[in-house]
């Protein structure tokens, strides 16, 4: 989320901000596990829209998808397509001449064309995307972030003992991030993607 707090103009209520989000989707994620498992049990499709009845209600939440996976490409993507632009055409990175949009819109076409060609050329693509999601995501969610506070930190003090006296909550949750919970998701992921890469391999017979 940082490209979103470098966009933001006061930057310094970033945390607030995040804070306020993963509270509210917290929420909403206990409520949809919740109530998902209550009306279908262990019957609950693995793409939850799967287990809805074809109707108005599909279809909104369909386009709520699309909606939502347009703004997840956009966002995280933008730091990759900044840094594209800036290799190829830095006088123009953060130019507001409406001329630079032109650049920026090429850019966005061409990954997303790639990504489309990409997940479109590889078999049983979504088995594929669930094992790189095995690999990156508890870096991504609970390794990098607990290194770079700590990181931070250490440039800021010159040391770790300030925060062992000052913050041994946090140094505790950082090194059970870093320690335990990234190896383990890490490995307990990728051992059920690969399973499931290799069963489907397995049925489709190629």
């Amino acid at each position: 989320f940082l490209e979103m707090m470098r966009e933001m103009e006061a930057p310094s209520r970033f945390p607030r901000a995040a804070d306020s989000a993963y509270a509210f989707m917290c929420i909403v994620y206990l409520l949809t596990v919740f109530s998902a498992c209550a009306l279908k049990g262990d019957a609950v499709a693995a793409f939850l829209p799967d287990g809805m009845g074809e109707g108005a209600s599909k279809t909104l939440v369909g386009v709520c998808i699309a909606f939502h996976t347009i703004v997840a490409y956009v966002v995280t993507g933008q730091p990759l397509y900044r840094n594209v632009l800036a290799y190829f055409c830095p006088s123009i990175v953060d130019s507001e001449d409406p001329a630079a949009r032109w650049p920026w819109l090429l850019i966005n076409l061409s990954f997303l064309g790639f990504s489309c060609f990409t997940a479109s050329s590889i078999p049983f693509f979504g088995d594929v995307q669930e094992l790189i999601g095995s690999l990156c995501g508890a870096p991504i969610v609970f390794g990098w972030p607990a290194f770079f506070y700590l990181k931070a930190h250490y440039l800021k003090h010159q040391n770790l003992s300030a925060l062992t006296r000052a913050q041994p909550i946090s140094l505790f949750v950082c090194l059970t991030f870093i320690c335990v919970f990234t190896p383990l998701f890490t490995i307990l992921g990728t051992m059920s993607s690969a399973s499931t890469i290799a069963e489907t391999y397995v049925r489709s017979g190629t």
